[in-house]
């Protein structure tokens, strides 16, 4: 679970601030609508120069700023303040290196992604792959952030299939998603769950 990560004596450096303006926030219930969510977002940093993304937690965001903020008095405000009766529990993402990649082709040997993505480091680097087969998905761990992001950055074709690379944050599990609809398609179990929801309507309706 996401807890706060600063209290009233505590401060991120601002070494840390300048390597990521992103933050994750969670909600005790997932009825706070994106409307409201970005107002609050707002009042709490003072700009609305920012971001919302999703993650693979329905009640989990990320917030990435455009410019910069004083982000431990945003973070103090957003884990003190009720915002429509609801309590936030806001938390600093530190730039990431591991990065999510889907789909992961059944008939591409985990060896051959391994082999794709090392060619992209210096050969004196480390890097680690997680393969999941249940999601069809991959966890790639870059040596560093500057690496990762330039991984993100660029087209990766394997075998005819495109992949889909979106960023992974370790500590705390979770996948980014540029949108809802993205987050959907990646969720296998949601489209199976859907596809079975319609055929029992339809059987329903016969």
């Amino acid at each position: 679970s996401i807890t706060p990560s600063i209290t009233q004596d505590e401060s991120i450096e601002q070494n840390d601030l300048n390597d990521s303006c992103r933050i994750c926030i969670k909600l005790e219930t997932e009825k706070l609508d994106h409307e409201h969510f970005s107002l609050c977002v707002e009042c709490c940093s003072g700009t609305s120069s920012f971001q919302v993304l999703y993650t693979n937690e329905t009640s989990v965001y990320i917030v990435e700023f455009m410019q910069y903020i004083d982000l431990n008095k945003a973070l103090h405000s957003l884990n003190n303040k009720a915002f429509c009766g609801l309590q936030l529990v806001a938390k600093h993402l530190p730039r990431t290196r591991c990065l999510h990649v889907t789909p992961f082709p059944e008939l591409i040997a985990e060896d051959y992604l391994s082999l794709y993505f090392e060619r992209l480091v210096k050969h004196d680097e480390h890097m680690e792959v997680q393969i999941d087969k249940s999601t069809q998905s991959a966890i790639i761990i870059f040596p560093n952030p500057e690496v990762a992001e330039d991984v993100l950055s660029k087209t990766h074709i394997l075998r005819g299939h495109t992949l889909k690379l979106r960023r992974y944050y370790e500590s705390e599990k979770l996948t980014e998603f540029t949108t809802e609809q993205d987050r959907e398609d990646c969720n296998p179990s949601n489209k199976d769950e859907e596809d079975s929801d319609s055929m029992t309507q339809k059987n329903e309706d016969d």
